[in-house]
């Protein structure tokens, strides 16, 4: 995915863009423009796997590696 080099700050890492209210974490993406429709689906599927990922406070999140053939992954 691509889509990264469209936010306002595309040098940050994924912990910078986000901001706890309420101990929940709520992603701060900003992008510089609109996408263009054959991008679209691209960030449905990011925002839809950023959501399903529960970030802890005051805890070590990390990615882990299940299937190193098909490269899916989980989170802890």
């Amino acid at each position: 995915m691509r889509i990264y080099k469209n936010h306002t700050n595309s040098e940050a890492m994924i912990n910078e863009l986000g901001e706890w209210r309420n101990d929940t974490c709520h992603w701060n993406l900003v992008w510089r423009r609109n996408f263009y429709d054959c991008k679209i689906g691209q960030l449905n599927s990011m925002m839809g796997a950023l959501s399903m990922i529960k970030i802890k406070i005051n805890l070590v999140n990390e990615w882990k590696w299940r299937n190193i053939d098909s490269c899916s992954y989980n989170n802890i």
